[in-house]
């Protein structure tokens, strides 16, 4: 599960802003958070635009 929500909120940034750090459009932004689905290459942007690494984009899942 992403949770890119909860580190934009975390640095205090707006949607619009992260879109525009990021280079995505607002539309494809809101639909990554609403499917999750998205290219690699869209979450490396953001991930840069967080200053976080991919992997930090992601809910931490439990080993079965």
């Amino acid at each position: 599960m992403l949770n890119i929500e909860k580190q934009r909120t975390e640095q205090g940034l707006s949607k619009n802003m992260l879109c525009k750090k990021s280079g995505i459009t607002l539309k494809a932004y809101l639909a990554i958070i609403n499917a999750g689905d998205v290219k690699l290459s869209t979450l490396k942007k953001i991930a840069k635009a967080l200053e976080v690494k991919v992997q930090d984009l992601f809910d931490d899942v439990p080993d079965k």
